[in-house]
């Protein structure tokens, strides 16, 4: 849609009904089950308050053409003097005689929908049978014919393509089938989303598109693009459109501050949009549940763009690392802006708050305080080579170092019972060797996490996969026990840690001597009122045969662990029977009794 001028301007999208005669895997409408069938009453109600602020109103749905009572809604709004637009997938209107109904009520233009190639990939994707994708082609033909008849007052056409899978590397073929169809009535043409599928049976990360090799398909298709069709991008990062920032309409309704607005949350309420760029637009808010914000926040055209995986609502879509957004540093918005007017004339003298838009994100994500560990310049021959956001972990990072490689991967856990890494704060930190040799590798990268400024556990609340109160047992045993948690870390005596793992409670330990003697050192730490502080924490030390009298070397180091605390010690009756060979119990010391 183009922005309009007005007492607000710009457009809202009005939900109206739930009948759909396509069942679209990606449609948002599939899992969130819309408003409802809102009555003829409801509707004009809906109407009205649109028409309070806005120009154009967009009929939408799931397929809002299929009301039974579309004429009456399209005549009310048209008959308020606004601008009537109707959102759908082509099918009606190949019905004889309904275009022109449509119009003769005061439809003034229509959004087609097109998103698959051929008839295959439209049975898939919009599960329906192949055939009906004859009728969305004999849509757009009746459309077409309708203008051909009337070109003193053609219906305005817009075809819009969301990117995803399926239609990868067939916009070109897409294209030339709406321009076969639509003939000279397809004078404009929206890509855009970037949309994930929900396909059953198929593992659903596959179905993520590549940035890069959209990116590829974008420059040639953006090159030759007919110069009589209009054409813009939506929902889309602009650093998929290098040199073209200019044809994102997110980025022009920014510079012209057009506000949005649907009912697609609420029944009956025509309320602001999170999900859109408008005049009341927070982008900070949005920015903070961003999974490439380190990257984002560093773009000078951060504040145009609509770029938020989490738009997508569905934590399984989260991106992979070819989906990394490139930092767009060569042009901002003056630079966006002039590139516009030089297309868009009514932007040459419009008044933009360049400054504000070209104002720097300044909120620094958690994930740059990790990243800076690892920047920083060292004397262990340590070098950050790549950063991306990989499914569950907050961070993935690929470390080199001479002609050593690793990867870490940097989490929270995910489970109880779960096997641990290299804990570091409340993050576990998993490595993968890329490289033979490259042990000593991870262990510098780990020393170095240790040594840093983390960012405080509340700084990842929010974040998809992240479990506040695991987080907080892992936090509260890295205080305490600190790279005790690592594999391989000496801990008193001939002791090492053999492995850690998180557990309902707490943490467990099993430690390995150099005699051979094993024992397990759990450790439950209990929240005080509030879950601000610890009420109590608890070591037991499980020891198996001849380590019960070697498991004495490790008294003093736990004690130790605890200074500052109030210690108590001592067994139970029958707890060496169980194999408790060690019981300690901490609580905060009252403050005359701290040393």
């Amino acid at each position: 849609m183009e922005p309009s001028g007005g007492a607000e301007g710009g457009f809202v999208d009005l939900a109206i009904t739930e009948r759909c005669n396509q069942r679209c895997i990606f449609c948002y409408e599939d899992t969130r089950g819309g408003p409802g069938e809102l009555t003829l009453a409801a509707v004009k109600q809906l109407v009205d308050e649109a028409a309070r602020t806005h120009d154009t109103v967009v009929l939408c749905g799931k397929e809002a053409l299929l009301r039974p009572d579309i004429l009456e809604v399209v005549a009310y709004a048209a008959g308020l003097g606004k601008h009537v637009v109707a959102f759908t997938n082509g099918q009606v209107l190949a019905r004889p005689g309904f275009v022109e109904a449509l119009v003769g009520a005061g439809l003034g233009g229509v959004v087609i929908s097109f998103h698959f190639p051929d008839p295959e990939a439209f049975a898939q994707g919009a599960r329906v049978r192949p055939q009906l994708f004859a009728r969305v082609l004999k849509g757009m033909e009746r459309v077409r014919d309708y203008n051909l008849a009337h070109p003193e007052a053609p219906v305005s056409v817009h075809v819009e393509t969301d990117l995803f899978v399926w239609n990868q590397g067939r916009l070109a073929e897409m294209r030339a089938t709406v321009r076969e169809h639509l003939g000279p009535s397809f004078r404009q043409y929206t890509l855009g989303g970037m949309t994930p599928v929900r396909l059953p049976g198929v593992e659903e990360r596959s179905l993520i598109e590549p940035f890069e090799a959209r990116r590829v398909e974008l420059a040639d298709f953006l090159a030759t693009q007919p110069p009589d069709v209009a054409l813009r991008f939506t929902k889309t990062p602009l650093c998929l459109l290098p040199g073209h920032e200019h044809l994102s309409l997110d980025a022009q309704y920014a510079l012209a501050s057009t506000p949005i607005r649907h009912n697609l949350y609420q029944v009956g309420e025509v309320g602001g949009d999170d999900e859109t760029l408008g005049a009341s637009y927070e982008f900070d808010a949005a920015f903070q549940r961003n999974p490439y914000r380190w990257v984002c926040r560093s773009c000078r055209l951060v504040r145009l763009c609509r770029f938020r995986r989490t738009a997508w609502y569905a934590p399984q879509f989260l991106p992979t690392r070819e989906q990394k957004p490139r930092a767009v540093h060569d042009r901002g918005p003056a630079e966006v802006l002039a590139a516009l007017a030089a297309v868009e004339p009514s932007f040459a003298g419009r008044a933009v708050d360049v400054e504000r838009l070209s104002r720097p994100v300044t909120t620094a994500p958690p994930e740059e305080r990790l990243l800076a560990a690892f920047e920083a310049p060292g004397h262990d021959d340590l070098r950050l080579d790549e950063a991306w956001v990989d499914g569950r972990p907050f961070l993935t990072l690929e470390l080199s170092g001479g002609a050593e490689r690793a990867r870490l991967w940097l989490t929270a856990p995910a489970t109880d019972e779960q096997p641990l890494g290299f804990v570091v704060g409340c993050l576990d930190v998993v490595p993968t060797l890329l490289t033979p040799g490259a042990g000593p590798l991870v262990k510098k990268a780990v020393d170095r996490l240790a040594r840093a400024a983390l960012p405080p556990r509340a700084d990842w609340e929010g974040q998809h996969g992240f479990h506040p109160h695991r987080a907080r047992r892992l936090q509260a045993a890295w205080d305490r026990l600190g790279p005790w948690l690592w594999p391989g870390q000496a801990v008193a005596g001939g002791w090492r840690t053999h492995e850690a793992r998180l557990t309902r409670a707490g943490v467990a330990l099993r430690l390995a001597h150099a005699g051979g003697a094993t024992a397990v050192l759990t450790y439950t730490p209990t929240p005080a009122a509030g879950e601000t502080s610890l009420a109590r924490e608890v070591l037991t030390l499980h020891a198996a045969g001849s380590g019960d009298a070697q498991t004495v070397e490790l008294e003093p180091a736990l004690r130790a662990a605890f200074t500052g605390c109030k210690v108590s010690t001592g067994l139970p009756p029958g707890a060496r029977g169980r194999g408790i060979a060690l019981l300690l119990v901490a609580e905060p010391a009252p403050a005359a009794e701290a040393p």
